[in-house]
């Protein structure tokens, strides 16, 4: 409504939408390390359903790995990009002027907690896979 209504000769929509972006910015990266650590999200559950539990272990072990490597990957590298941003001065090129670094920043602290979280959920399947069978 205030998108489609809003005061355009003002600025007020152009605003808000920037907000909006970054806000839906945030939500992406925190919410993928909510939805990993509540296990929905890097599982296909039609595939793990048909395994053994030890399969399934081993399966969502060579997940993780596999999404370590680019959780771990996609943090450094924003984090490089919101360093670089900070040093230049970068700011976003709209009415608020956004230094780019705050959402860069963000963005590389919610991939590196994804890191984090992915690497907790390695050593449990791991402790869980030496585990004698039952």
């Amino acid at each position: 409504y205030e998108i489609t209504y809003g005061d355009w000769s003002s600025g007020r929509v152009l605003f808000r939408s920037e907000l909006g972006g970054y806000a839906v910015v945030l939500l992406v990266f925190f919410g993928m390390v909510v939805a990993l650590h509540r296990g929905a999200l890097f599982r296909v559950e039609a595939l793990f359903d048909r395994l053994s539990e030890r399969s399934q272990l081993r399966l969502q072990i060579a997940y993780d790995l596999a999404g370590l490597g680019f959780a771990g990957l996609l943090a450094w590298q924003l984090l490089g990009l919101a360093m670089r941003s900070f040093d230049r001065g970068i700011v976003a090129p709209t009415i608020l002027r956004t230094p780019l670094w705050l959402p860069q920043a963000a963005m590389a602290l919610g991939a590196a907690l994804l890191a984090l979280v992915l690497i907790v959920q390695i050593v449990e399947r791991v402790r869980r896979l030496r585990q004698p069978a039952r």
